[in-house]
């Protein structure tokens, strides 16, 4: 058994998982930071206070994402047979960043139901991440092993697992402070256009801040797919296959 303070250290010396976590955490802080944040733009800034139109967008729109998340799957598991996952995750968070300042044009009074067109974009984004960061894990399990000479993956997953849950529990008072720098009231039936007009602002300008962050950990990430192959072929080489 390792002690617990020796796999501490151990995963603290981890370069490539700390570029992993780095890509996860900026992630995810800048999605859920403006996860209830994009229902009052919906229902304020696109509908313009009407809630029953804004309800029915919303429906139609998590229902159009969650079955392009879906239909992607095959789309994203041909080009993980074929291309770097590094550059992928890479690809797929600019993607996701053009595709959420789309909404620009997208969200617009005149023309409710475009900004449903944005959330498929982000939605094969999102799901092609969630592919093939855990993935990543796989890779970064063999250089560790490659530098301790033991196979860690538990250490290292849940030293990464306790920063997802760190930018999940940062992100919901985010997406609260947000919407009260706004200028937001809740108390008020239709609400003031200037704070309206912040509140799209913050909400199409704050989760790119963050994912900009991740691409710069992406960008840095040093196991790409040939040196992942030569860390595995030194594995296999010391120790034989597994």
């Amino acid at each position: 058994k390792t002690p617990f303070l020796q796999s501490l250290r151990e995963s603290l010396h981890c370069k490539p998982l700390w570029q992993l976590i780095g890509m996860t955490f900026f992630l995810l802080v800048g999605s859920a930071s403006i996860g209830g944040l994009g229902q009052y733009v919906n229902f304020y800034y696109v509908c313009q206070g009407d809630l029953a139109q804004g309800a029915v967008i919303a429906g139609w729109k998590s229902t159009v994402v969650i079955a392009t998340g879906f239909i992607s799957i095959p789309l994203l598991t041909w080009c993980s047979e074929r291309y770097d996952k590094r550059v992928i995750v890479l690809a797929m968070l600019t993607f996701t960043i053009l595709g959420h300042l789309s909404n620009y044009v997208l969200m617009t009074p005149e023309h409710p139901y475009l900004q449903i067109v944005s959330g498929v974009v982000e939605a094969v984004a999102v799901s092609a991440i969630w592919m093939f960061m855990p993935a990543m894990k796989a890779d970064v399990a063999d250089w560790d092993e490659s530098q301790t000479s033991r196979r860690r993956e538990g250490s290292l997953n849940s030293f990464y697992s306790w920063f997802v849950k760190a930018a999940l529990v940062l992100s919901l008072p985010l997406g609260g402070v947000s919407l009260e720098l706004s200028g937001f009231d809740a108390k008020l039936d239709t609400q003031d256009a200037a704070a309206v007009e912040r509140m799209f602002v913050i909400y199409l300008w704050l989760p790119v801040v963050f994912w900009v962050v991740a691409v710069v950990f992406a960008w840095f990430y040093p196991l790409g797919r040939v040196r992942a192959a030569e860390v595995r072929a030194l594995l296999e080489q010391r120790r034989g296959r597994i």
